[in-house]
């Protein structure tokens, strides 16, 4: 086993991991998704904050929404010419709370947002050989464990938002993130072609960073209303550390006179690794048809483009026994996307009804295709919700949105030169999200 292969194999299992939550969420605010996420070009109500910060300056009332949300990831991998596999349940809670203020006769609106922009878990069980596969005769005594495979992102984005009103037709408005991450990683890799050299890579860090996004509202008419918006992009530089074991049994020594026996070679270096949250703008509008009925439409292009290549630094003179640990460079190549939505609300009585659809494109590619990635490919989504006005001040919005991913069949590439290579087979997949949303208007 060369230090080059070991050294490559290590930092694909850090990087594929890196991203197994790292995939967008769908949006911000039950009403909102339960639409398709179309908002940019309506944006009127407190989750204007995330779709367009211009939407703040046309609420006419000041509002407070707590929201929780349950995210369940179901994914499959054939591998090619092999067994079949399905991740295992973890639970996804997401909460949000946003905090929209009307000022009365002045020209700014403010708010401020605490949500989850980016934020899952993925976890495999990939490695399931027998007992005695491991222990007879090869005196391999340590077992894998299950659910050996285990990924979680999360960002936290602290938003403060200000709108300012031109006229009763004209707004504009920006928003500041400040964003927590934080990340867990968990992965094991059988390190030989036999299978007999298994090495367990854990990580855990926290990283901050700061970014901002934009956008403009224009109502030529009482009920047609435009919007513009966009995110900036933003690198976010995790501090954490490592533990590495890499497990050598009797049998594999015996093969190698420079290993003098069954042996545990460990190391516990610091590490960092740099992650880019990627810019967005977009186009929508929403439209009044009468007063009970809305429809709504937007368009988004995302830059994945930036995550192109990931740098993941170990401390100076860390080392695996005699293997050192470097820096190194791995190959994503992902590509932009584009996403198109559309929305309606119907109003009656008390009661809100609510649905959309959205296509979004994926920007992973074949070439760096990996089991650990919770976005297999284009998406379509259906989303239905409702909302009851309690009373004349409290509002409770219900949502469900289901996630269709297009089957994908992934052939087998492996670029030695730049040292990556992809996982070969056919991924399926869904997602389902549960939303509930309690809002107060005062």
């Amino acid at each position: 086993m060369t230090k080059r292969f070991l050294l490559v194999i290590m930092l694909v299992l850090a990087v594929n991991l890196i991203f197994a939550g790292g995939i967008a969420l769908s949006g911000v605010g039950t009403r909102a998704k339960a639409m398709g996420g179309a908002m940019r070009g309506l944006a009127d109500d407190a989750s204007a904050m995330y779709w367009n910060p211009a939407g703040l300056s046309f609420l006419d009332e000041t509002t407070i929404t707590a929201g929780i949300h349950y995210v369940d990831f179901n994914g499959e991998y054939e591998m090619l010419g092999g067994d079949t596999y399905e991740n295992e349940d973890v639970l996804n809670l997401i909460p949000s709370l946003v905090y929209a203020k009307n000022c009365p006769d002045k020209a700014w609106n403010w708010g401020f947002g605490i949500y989850v922009p980016f934020g899952l878990s993925a976890e495999w069980d990939i490695y399931e050989q027998e007992e005695t596969f491991m222990t007879y005769p090869l005196g391999w005594t340590e077992m894998i464990e299950e659910n050996e495979v285990f990924g979680s992102l999360m960002v936290i984005d602290f938003h403060p938002t200000f709108s300012y009103k031109f006229n009763d037709k004209l707004s504009a408005g920006i928003g500041l993130s400040l964003d927590y991450a934080s990340i867990e990683l968990t992965k094991v890799e059988l390190m030989d072609e036999n299978g007999l050299v298994p090495m367990f890579f854990q990580m855990e860090g926290t990283g901050m960073t700061y970014g901002a996004n934009f956008g403009v509202m224009y109502k030529p008419t009482e009920c047609l209303s435009l919007g513009l918006s966009g995110r900036l992009a933003s690198e976010i530089n995790f501090d954490g550390s490592a533990n590495i074991d890499l497990h050598y049994n009797e049998f594999v020594a015996s093969q190698d006179p420079n290993i003098p026996g069954a042996m545990v070679i460990n190391s516990n270096p610091d590490a960092e690794a740099a992650l880019t949250l990627p810019a967005d703008f977009g186009a929508g509008l929403g439209y009044k048809i009468n007063e009970n009925w809305l429809v709504c439409a937007d368009f988004t292009y995302t830059m994945w483009e930036s995550i192109d290549v990931i740098n993941i630094e170990f401390e100076d003179g860390a080392m695996l026994g005699p293997i050192p640990l470097i820096e190194k460079e791995m190959i994503l190549n992902w590509e932009n996307t584009i996403r198109f939505g559309l929305g309606t609300e119907y109003l009656m009585n008390k009661w809100a009804f609510r649905s959309g659809y959205y296509y979004d494109e994926s920007p992973l590619v074949d070439e760096t295709m990996g089991v650990t990635f919770p976005d297999f490919n284009t998406k379509h989504a259906l989303n239905l919700g409702c909302g009851y006005m309690i009373n004349d001040n409290l509002c409770l919005d219900f949502g469900v949105e289901y996630i269709m991913f297009e089957e994908r069949e992934v052939e087998e590439y492996v670029n030695e030169d730049e040292g990556y290579e992809n996982w070969p087979g056919t991924y399926n997949g869904g997602l389902m999200d549960i939303m509930l949303d309690l809002t107060w208007k005062f």
